[in-house]
């Protein structure tokens, strides 16, 4: 692990508000659903990508955590949870508020259209 996604995960750590667990349980499911995604420390979060394409960012907000979907724009959202209007490389995110969270808003299933869209 690098030293910036180190520090990042022991200052959301230190804030003990909750967002350091959903961080973490939402790496565990990018690094072993997709090992080959790189993860880099970079606009203030974990981003992950397999060569230029940006498949997911997890962010921390003040009160939740974004997960960043690449291509969401492009995909078809079953669930109407999507948010954000995609922009020019149609990245679209979820926010999780709770661990709870990141099943009920069906995180894995939107990682797994988005690895496909590229």
């Amino acid at each position: 692990m690098s030293e910036k996604i180190d520090g990042f995960l022991r200052g959301l750590e230190e804030q003990a508000d909750g967002r350091y667990e959903i961080i973490v349980k939402l790496r565990d499911l990018v690094r072993t659903s997709y090992p080959d995604a790189e993860e880099v420390f970079q606009y203030g979060g974990l981003l992950y990508k397999d060569r230029a394409f940006l498949f997911s960012g997890l962010f921390p907000r003040r009160n939740y955590i974004t997960v960043e979907v690449g291509g969401g724009a492009y995909i078809d959202d079953l669930y109407g949870l999507l948010e954000g209007k995609g922009g020019k490389e149609g990245r679209k995110h979820l926010r999780i508020f709770d661990l709870s969270d990141v099943e009920e808003k069906h995180v894995e299933e939107y990682l797994a259209l988005a690895w496909e869209t590229h």
